[in-house]
């Protein structure tokens, strides 16, 4: 029984996630209200504010998809990769879902944020910040970076270019192709740390 009450509440939640991403396309983030989203997804308000407290909950939750595409199968992969590359794949997994599952999202997530929503997003706890930590701790065991840094200053410094670089991206009216662009910038930023 656990299993089927857990199943259809992850179905909630994405009916709800998938309604607000077509909604905020179709008519802007403020002007999409939690009825619209609850009536797009044919899911009761009651049930919406079970799920998420508020509409910036639910940006928030479109935003920690990202942890849930890191399978463990995935995250052994990536052991196996040196860890330059692994980074760069982890790295470019975040560009790749943010331009082509969130986009439409992005800089609601932002103004969530910096109008002081959760920020649990930054969390070190985070599966995705552990992975990149965990490849960054591999990156200064092999003496693979020139700067003398610990991994987690590695890890944030990684973490706040991609920031850096989707911000510019949705500041820029999502202007140009951001993976495009994460790879020019990369090559650049690695260059300097190596």
């Amino acid at each position: 029984m656990e299993k089927k009450e857990y199943k259809k509440s992850v179905e909630t939640r994405e009916k709800l996630l998938k309604a607000l991403i077509s909604l905020v396309n179709e008519k802007g983030y403020g002007n999409v209200s939690v009825r619209d989203i609850c009536a797009r997804a044919n899911i009761s308000s009651g049930s919406f504010y079970y799920h998420f407290g508020s509409k910036e909950a639910l940006v928030m939750e479109a935003y920690f998809r990202l942890d849930r595409l890191l399978t463990d199968d995935m995250v052994k992969k990536y052991d196996e990769l040196q860890p330059m590359e692994a980074i760069n794949e982890l790295m470019e997994m975040q560009i790749n879902f943010v331009e082509t599952e969130i986009k439409d999202l992005i800089k609601d997530y932002y103004r969530v944020l910096l109008e002081g929503g959760d920020i649990s997003a930054f969390s070190k706890e985070r599966i995705y910040y552990s992975v990149i930590k965990k490849q960054a701790s591999r990156i200064l065991e092999l003496n693979m970076v020139k700067n003398n840094m610990s991994s987690e200053e590695l890890t944030d410094y990684l973490l706040r270019f991609l920031r850096g670089l989707i911000m510019d991206w949705a500041i820029n009216n999502f202007r140009y192709s951001l993976i495009d662009q994460y790879k020019d910038d990369y090559k650049i930023m690695i260059n300097g740390l190596l």
